[in-house]
């Protein structure tokens, strides 16, 4: 019984919203594209980019976020970036932790309750709601993923809560080509 209510998930549109963007520290890494390689490069990453904020008085505004910056289904890899949001603009001191900046956009939001395996089922949701309702991803467009509650303080896995958002095109900013 504990085993199935550890697995129960439940995945929820929450429709069209702005996101506000906003400034955040990151590292950058390329691996292939599948759930298992993706959790062992975060599980490194967001460690690195808490420490350097940590020791340099950076303040942590925010979740940490996976920001993906190219998925190359050809190849089945992918490039992501694992982020923290801050208040301000930092210059870096580090070539491995940089600052970016994260547009307001409008977005598809979508939120899973439950465990990280249950990611990919998301995001075919999402493709699906995009195609069904017309709404059209931004062409290179970074969409990302927030984990809005930390995986070592929440041991039960459908209680993790993960957010998605898709940045997407104006009504007018869509071309029939």
């Amino acid at each position: 019984k504990i085993e199935k209510e550890m697995q129960a998930y439940k995945i929820h549109i929450d429709g069209v919203t702005m996101h506000g963007g906003g400034f955040y520290m990151y590292n950058t890494t390329a691996t292939k594209n599948t759930p298992e390689n993706l959790s062992k490069k975060m599980a490194r990453m967001f460690p690195q980019v808490t420490q350097y904020m940590t020791q340099h008085n950076i303040e942590i505004t925010g979740a940490p976020f996976a920001l993906y910056n190219k998925v190359d289904l050809d190849n089945n890899s992918i490039i992501f970036s694992a982020g923290i949001p801050t208040s301000n603009r930092v210059i870096t001191t580090s070539s491995d932790i940089l600052c970016g900046y994260l547009p307001p956009q409008k977005t598809l939001k979508l939120t899973l309750k439950g465990n990280y395996n249950n990611i990919p089922k998301a995001w075919e949701i999402a493709q699906n709601y995009l195609n069904e309702n017309n709404l059209r991803q931004v062409p290179n467009g970074n969409a990302f993923e927030v984990y809005v509650n930390d995986p070592t303080k929440e041991p039960n896995p459908a209680k993790r809560i993960t957010t998605i958002y898709i940045p997407i095109q104006e009504p007018d900013n869509i071309s029939e080509n």
